[in-house]
């Protein structure tokens, strides 16, 4: 019973603010795009390796990277494979991305829009 009332509240909130919900979501992926225009490269860290690695798929390159960042592996050359620590998906997903929209850091974000404000 709690739970069908719980629902009809939500579904009742939902009818009666549809709008401004709905301006609020647009409001908030206008500045998302807006403060996206400003940045020119995903910085360091985590986002960075996974740009990198997107921007060479994209390029033929496959799962490599020129440098080192870690010794986990004991790597013997560069270029060496960008899978002996981090899984490759999301590298994947993002260099569909840039393959589709360009080699931008905008494309490269975009798989990404819809979990961040």
């Amino acid at each position: 019973m709690w739970l069908s009332l719980q629902r009809k509240s939500i579904e009742k909130f939902l009818k009666h603010h549809r709008l401004l919900i709905a301006g609020v979501v647009v409001v908030a992926l206008l500045s998302r795009l807006m403060f996206v225009g400003l940045l020119h490269h995903p910085r360091h860290g985590d986002r960075a390796f996974y740009y990198t690695v997107a921007e060479n798929l994209v390029d033929g390159r496959g799962f490599e990277v020129d440098y080192i960042w870690n010794y986990l592996s004991n790597p013997e050359r560069l270029p060496h494979s960008s899978n002996d620590f981090w899984m490759p998906m999301t590298a994947v997903i993002i260099s569909l991305s840039m393959f589709v929209f360009g080699k931008s850091l905008p494309a490269a974000l975009l798989p990404s829009s819809r979990d961040t404000p």
